[in-house]
């Protein structure tokens, strides 16, 4: 076990997370203190009424007397600490308008009556983002419900209680439109869900459509990957080449050029006398 030194500081770390009531954060400021206070152990006066101290003509005094001092002694400790870290947790402007009392449960009271204001502006707020927060999927879903679950109890800390049944409805209209066919198969159902079952079942729905997701988009990566190949097979297939070998065009061009003087002499029957063959290839030569 530590020492008083090791105690101290972890008490004061532990106060050192109540943040200052500054007029506009009382709803926050409250839930910190009331955990601070309930980690430290010194909350019992805030949930007990003091002591009333007994009669001598009462029967069995001494017995009620002894009890009576030690009831009275715990709770006079957890009063006194807790009114001592209350008043520290508030800046001296909001202090000095409050009026001193014996008790912590009273003081609080009197800081509520304060805040009552802010306390209906904040619960405003709450309910609109209960009502109209949707789900974005940039965190978990189980995390969205746990949030919304979260509001829930803030409003019910301000007596303004919302049933599980308004809740798991919230929820429902929260979900994107792919969680469609989900709500449609439970408002179809004649069971109700509560929250822990709610929990489960969303997320059991939100696994499944990650994994159809995935099964979708590897069905699009083989599919792309078919196309490519046939894209690349019809379109991208070399092409032959258009120049020819050297020494090709040459050899074709003396195989199609017709030999010197044969187109001329092809013209001239072989039994023409000189004087006819000289005016044959005289006219040909004309006609080129």
């Amino acid at each position: 076990m530590g020492g008083p030194n090791d105690q101290a500081s972890q008490i004061a770390s532990v106060l050192g997370n109540i943040e200052q009531l500054n007029g506009s954060n009382y709803a926050s400021w409250k839930e910190k203190l009331e955990i601070t206070l309930t980690l430290l152990d010194i909350d019992y006066a805030l949930h007990k009424d003091p002591p009333v101290e007994p009669k001598p003509e009462d029967e069995n005094y001494e017995v009620l007397k002894k009890e009576y001092d030690e009831e009275r002694a715990k709770w006079s400790i957890s009063n006194r600490k807790c009114l001592m870290i209350i008043r520290s947790s508030i800046i001296d402007a909001i202090r000095g308008a409050i009026s001193n009392t014996q008790s912590a449960r009273d003081y609080l009271t009197k800081i509520e009556e304060q805040f009552k204001g802010s306390s209906k502006a904040y619960a405003t707020t709450l309910i609109k983002k209960l009502v109209g927060e949707k789900y974005d999927a940039t965190g978990s879903l189980r995390e969205h419900i746990m949030k919304k679950c979260h509001m829930t109890s803030k409003l019910k800390s301000m007596e303004m209680e919302i049933s599980d049944g308004f809740l798991v409805h919230f929820i429902m209209s929260s979900l994107p439109q792919e969680f469609s066919p989900f709500v449609i198969n439970y408002n179809s159902m004649k069971i109700k869900w509560g929250i822990d079952e709610l929990i489960a079942m969303c997320v059991q729905e939100e696994e499944r459509l990650k994994a159809e997701m995935i099964d979708h988009a590897n069905q699009f990566k083989h599919s792309e990957k078919k196309r490519y190949k046939k894209f690349k097979k019809e379109y991208l297939k070399p092409k032959p080449s258009q120049f020819k070998k050297k020494g090709q065009s040459s050899k074709q061009g003396q195989q199609n050029k017709p030999a010197s003087g044969s187109s001329a002499e092809e013209k001239i029957p072989k039994d023409a006398t000189f004087v006819e063959k000289v005016d044959t290839i005289r006219g040909t030569a004309l006609v080129l």
